[in-house]
């Protein structure tokens, strides 16, 4: 390869000193047992943890021991670039698990520009100290103050004995905590999970889990199939995805080691993290691995086709070839970015692939630098922006009837694992601040309208004043992450789910018209109000409401992690499940209306947990969904089959 480390020249990888360096030890020979035995604690070392490829040391944050950057997977480099993970090689020595690894290569912004690195595949692991508690789900204090330990009843292990602190050891390996692996957002193109607002030991704290945040490869590197068919041997399909798979292998053969229940692992991610969740959620190479999901606003239709991925692999091409300057780099620039040249032309509504190559074909982008294919990922994305050629955007998985055998929002797809789902209110109304004329906006809408939906005309009827900026930021918002939440709920294969809408908005999110904006639930659930949406929306006030709300969440998605039931009513009601919602639980009168509906044999109420700390006392409300002709529309929604 010309380049395969960002920056240039090839570099040492991130473990090579300093911050999560290796100690100086040496990689030795796999004998392919990796995950086949569990390890103790090293002795002598209160930090030090045996996993199956090798020692690991931790260190102390806020109240929880934390094993950052740890690889999971062979550097995809050299002769592995574009292909599935490879499990790490075990290594000699202690791996200092001091900081998180590098950001997969990527755009920051303006300010910073490029960062990262192709060596990017690490996760790291978050264990709270302190007696494991399980799930105490009435003791406020867990989520409220998350650096003090509360005086619930402590969990108690296979001899019924309670699980107490190791006062030997960093990590209680006895305590057997569920684990929550986070995916991060960023349309497959951006973020980390080493993004400050993911650090993840305030949630780990409230939630009595392990938290693992994992890393996988983003745009050109791993989320576009630009193979010239699946038996292109230059390439593997789903190589981003490879990477979680791999990774969640590696947490579960290592879960006792850390005090994990390698039984009770649960995949949570928002946004396009929530579509890689879905996706997850369909996969036969996660058989027995994973025992439940939580998509938090899922892109879920952020999938590709055969079809998608060779219109991206055009465009991709035609934007090398302009990188290069083979072509006519002002028209071309401008065309990408969505300046048309004729100034007096209207906004296209067609998503016409550039085709001007300058000779240039598939095999070029084989060969193409680090730098390049991070300039290509941000061309496609500026074009997908302008065009909206489809839902699924540049960058996602591809059912390759293998890792992706189905479309994860076709019937029969999702396998029979417990699922929370659900969105913010106003996930895109945040549009209006688009830097885009309105009726450009417009003519986007349309096209994405054709592309979700089996008739136009019936769903845009439902948003009236549609050319105005809020509600074209309402539509979009519903097509790309409400549509496909209320469409897995609906087809989930045994009703085992359970559906939420974040509804909290504060003075400065309800001033700017942003109300409550698409990433709004990380702050609340991660509880970083110094990072991001959290600075935003306490710009002027609001710390009360967002407190209650983040209270009300962590209580039911640590629930959700320790019973994989969050404890409020079903989707579609738990008059015929076990494990009813408990006496007390908001929302009791709705259960009884359900009940009725069934009595009568007609189709069960959909229930709703409103997240909402202004209204509601408790920071939550169940509420019954009243039959909409708009959803009733999206049902309508067009699922590709490929």
């Amino acid at each position: 390869m010309a380049e395969s480390v960002a920056g240039g020249a090839k570099k040492a990888p991130a473990n090579a000193g300093g911050a999560g360096k290796m100690g100086g030890a040496e990689k030795k020979e796999s004998t392919g047992q990796a995950g086949a035995t569990q390890r103790s604690p090293a002795p002598g070392d209160f930090w030090t943890v045996q996993t199956t490829t090798g020692a690991v040391k931790g260190h102390a944050e806020t109240g929880t021991a934390a094993f950052r950057g740890i690889p999971y997977a062979q550097p995809p480099i050299g002769s592995r670039r574009f292909r599935r993970a490879e499990p790490i090689e075990p290594w000699e020595g202690t791996f200092e698990a001091r900081a998180d690894g590098e950001y997969c290569y990527q755009f920051r912004n303006k300010a910073t520009g490029w960062i990262g690195s192709e060596d990017c595949l690490w996760l790291s692991v978050v264990v709270p100290r302190g007696t494991a508690r399980g799930n105490n789900t009435t003791n406020a204090d867990s989520a409220t103050d998350v650096d003090t330990a509360t005086d619930a009843e402590p969990a108690t292990g296979a001899d019924n004995a309670p699980a107490l602190i190791n006062k030997e050891h960093a990590i209680d390996a006895t305590a057997r905590r569920p684990i929550a692996v986070h995916l991060h957002g960023g349309s497959n193109v951006h973020g980390s999970a080493a993004d400050p607002q993911r650090s993840g030991e305030h949630f780990a704290q409230a939630t009595d889990s392990i938290y693992v945040g994992v890393n996988y490869r983003l745009g050109m590197f791993g989320q576009l199939f630009f193979g010239e068919g699946f038996d292109d041997e230059r390439i593997d399909t789903n190589a981003g995805l490879s990477d979680i798979i791999e990774a969640l292998k590696w947490i579960q053969a290592n879960a006792r080691a850390f005090g994990g229940d390698p039984e009770r692992i649960t995949i949570f991610g928002e946004s396009s993290g929530g579509a890689m969740v879905t996706a997850l959620m369909t996969s036969p190479a996660l058989e027995g691995v994973i025992a439940g999901a939580i998509a938090q606003s899922p892109a879920g239709a952020m999938v590709h086709t055969s079809e998608n991925a060779t219109y991206w692999r055009e465009q991709a091409v035609a934007e090398l070839a302009r990188i290069r300057g083979l072509v006519d780099n002002e028209k071309a620039k401008a065309e990408a970015k969505g300046k048309d040249t004729d100034k007096d032309k209207d906004a296209g509504t067609g998503a016409e692939p550039a085709t001007a190559t300058g000779g240039l074909s598939v095999d070029d982008l084989f060969d193409a630098t680090a730098t390049e294919l991070g300039e290509i990922t941000e061309a496609l994305v500026a074009h997908n922006l302008r065009y909206a050629p489809g839902v699924s955007g540049p960058f996602a998985p591809i059912v390759d009837g293998d890792l992706l055998p189905k479309h994860p929002l076709a019937k029969g797809a999702q396998r029979d694992l417990p699922l929370l789902v659900g969105y913010n209110r106003d996930e895109y109304r945040l549009m209006r601040w688009e830097p885009l004329r309105t009726k450009h906006q417009w003519s986007r809408t349309v096209a994405l309208a054709e592309h979700v939906s089996t008739d136009v005309e019936e769903l845009l009827q439902h948003y009236k004043g549609i050319q105005r900026r809020s509600a074209v930021g309402e539509f979009t918002g519903h097509a790309i992450f409400v549509a496909p939440a209320y469409l897995l709920a609906e087809q989930h294969p045994t009703g085992k789910v359970w559906f939420y809408r974040l509804d909290m908005t504060t003075p400065s999110l309800e001033l700017s018209g942003m109300g409550a904006t698409h990433a709004l639930d990380l702050p609340l659930l991660f509880r970083r109000v110094d990072t991001s949406r959290g600075k935003l929306a306490l710009a002027l006030g609001g710390a009360k409401q967002m407190n209650r709300t983040s209270e009300a969440m962590l209580r039911r998605w640590r629930a959700f992690l320790h019973d994989l039931d969050p404890g409020f009513e079903r989707y579609r009601g738990d008059a015929d499940a076990e494990g009813a919602t408990a006496p007390g639980t908001a929302g009791a009168a709705a259960q009884s209306s359900t009940v009725s509906n069934s009595a009568e044999g007609a189709d069960p109420a959909r229930h709703i947990q409103v997240f909402d700390g202004k209204r509601f006392d408790s920071g939550e409300e169940n509420q019954l969904l009243e039959p909409s002709p708009r959803w009733k529309a999206w049902e309508k929604l067009h699922i590709p089959q490929g």
